[in-house]
């Protein structure tokens, strides 16, 4: 049998929980820079998006791939960090820094 993962077969979704930097028109920014957020990558509707819970129906922002302009790996925020992985995806509208 094959690896069932779609992050490996490119077919199917994965979804975990992500750490997601707010953005600067961010209402409750103030008292937090970061929230976490349940996302999805569904590599067969070619969309990326987000829930504020797993059982969540309605998704905030569905980026399809082909507007990710890039998607790069951050600096090594260090052993000492909170969230010592870090990517960002990057559209024409706003780029999203993500943690693990």
């Amino acid at each position: 049998a094959g690896v069932l993962d779609a992050r490996y077969n490119m077919a199917g979704t994965y979804s975990a929980w992500l750490t997601k930097v707010k953005g600067e028109g961010a209402k409750a920014r103030w008292l937090s820079s970061t929230t976490k957020r349940y996302f999805t990558i569904d590599f067969t509707s070619q969309l990326f998006f987000y829930a504020q819970s797993e059982s969540q129906k309605t998704v905030s922002h569905p980026i399809r791939f082909k507007d990710i302009v890039s998607a790069d790996q951050l600096p090594d925020a260090g052993s000492k960090s909170e969230h010592p992985f870090g990517f960002s995806i990057l559209t024409a509208e706003r780029t999203y820094e993500l943690f693990t």
